[in-house]
């Protein structure tokens, strides 16, 4: 047996032991990290396909939030369970549009898988992955933990031309009281704390993507870190572990 093969056969042993494991276990569910209520999710049809929601808000400064339909698909293929958030923001006085989407889990943890697969399933290629950290103001100053992904995407028009596009994909996953940009720890924590307190934390899995003509790469980011710093507070819940906190000192 060659060598891909048999670390393909270690890492799926791993993840089935795992799964059994946690199965076995009794469970009690934590709380969500993000704000929930009652709200509509509607589909490409404008059929109501789920009556509460992640709440994002309407409204960010200078950005303007619409709600985004999701396809019927989507909220098949997810367990029923799941709870979403999907809003797209757009700057009134550029032309500036980033889709944002929360997706939380309930008892299903399969809610939540690797971020990657999305951006494949959507046609995109992935150029570069990075971990990065963007400067939180509210509610206390902190770091937050995020992946950047560069992606660009060839769409064929009508005309037969192809239009490329370029922008970034950022996301990070927050529980009731942990953050992680690390699709991989957020696994080991859920598991941990499992085994520990037999608490299942309600991960959410939370993501922006905003795409332009090449050549805007870095006005594009700006606009993205400040629409995150701006948006982010008034439906994330979780405070900043203390290994985040900038103490003001520091901070000045």
């Amino acid at each position: 047996m060659k060598k891909p093969q048999i670390a393909f056969l270690v890492v799926f042993i791993t993840v089935a032991g795992m799964s059994l494991l946690i199965g076995s276990i009794e469970q009690n569910l934590g709380k969500p990290g993000v704000i929930v209520g009652e709200g509509l999710i509607k589909g490409l049809e404008s059929e109501v396909l789920r009556t509460n929601c992640v709440i994002l808000p309407e409204n960010v400064g200078f950005f303007k939030g619409l709600d985004q339909p999701v396809s019927e698909k989507v909220t098949e293929w997810l367990p029923p369970d799941t709870t979403f958030g999907f809003k797209n923001y757009f700057d009134e006085n550029t032309d500036f549009q980033a889709l944002t989407q929360v997706v939380l889990m309930g008892k299903d943890r399969t809610s939540i898988h690797k971020p990657e697969y999305c951006l494949y399933g959507a046609g995109f290629k992935i150029e570069k992955i990075e971990q990065k950290s963007i400067q939180m103001l509210l509610p206390t100053p902190y770091t937050l933990p995020v992946t950047r992904i560069h992606v660009t995407l060839n769409q064929k028009q009508t005309d037969g031309s192809v239009r490329k596009t370029s922008g970034y994909y950022y996301y990070w996953f927050i529980s009731e009281d942990q953050i992680t940009a690390s699709h991989k720890e957020r696994i080991m924590l859920m598991v941990r704390d499992l085994l520990k307190s037999r608490v299942l934390k309600r991960w959410a899995y939370v993501s922006f993507l905003a795409v332009a003509q090449p050549g805007v790469e870095d006005a594009l980011d700006a606009k993205m870190i400040e629409l995150i710093q701006q948006s982010v507070p008034q439906f994330q819940l979780t405070p900043p572990p203390e290994h985040l906190r900038i103490s003001r000192s520091h901070k000045n």
